[in-house]
């Protein structure tokens, strides 16, 4: 494994997995709790209004983001790793150094992009998140230009926002 961006001192830097013990950052007893989504489990939606907005949203943002604003933003989602993943140890967070996670958007739907940063802070050491660039790539939602700026204010500067001044895409041709 390569570890890149990491402090001077290179010892002890390699992982190991002890099988039966829970890595040093697995999260210890977990409490499920019972809501709609938690641990990827489907949301039902009434019929008729309801399902109608959902069947709209599925064509504005490719998703139901009726059903995505039932789940909660800090639900806890299926973990989907292979078995041994738990059990490997790493670094202390001494020895590491901190890290910014950037993610970069258009016209996201508001609680798939408010879940996404929320997963971001409840799975990774406090100690080694530096911070959340959240990308806006000039988008047209109204939802986003408006709520984005205020909601990431509670976050003390450890989210930030960044409003392209036209729309770059993430890809060219």
């Amino acid at each position: 494994m390569i570890y890149q961006n990491v402090k001077n001192d290179s010892s002890n830097l390699e992982p190991i997995m002890i099988k039966g013990i829970l890595g040093n950052y697995e999260p210890k007893n977990l409490v499920k709790i019972p809501g709609p989504g938690e641990n990827g489990e489907g949301v039902s939606l009434k019929d008729g209004e309801e399902k109608q907005r959902g069947e709209k949203s599925v064509d504005d943002y490719g998703f139901n983001e009726v059903a995505s604003e039932k789940i909660s933003l800090d639900r806890h989602a299926r973990d989907t790793r292979p078995k041994e993943c738990k059990y490997w140890k790493y670094p202390s967070v001494d020895k590491l150094s901190t890290a910014s996670v950037v993610l970069v958007f258009f016209d996201e739907g508001w609680s798939t992009l408010v879940r996404t940063f929320h997963s971001v802070i409840n799975t990774s050491p406090k100690e080694l998140l530096k911070d959340i660039i959240l990308v806006d790539d000039y988008s047209d939602e109204e939802h986003i230009n408006v709520r984005s700026p205020e909601y990431i204010k509670k976050w003390n500067g450890l989210v930030k926002y960044v409003r392209t001044k036209q729309r770059y895409t993430v890809c060219r041709i």
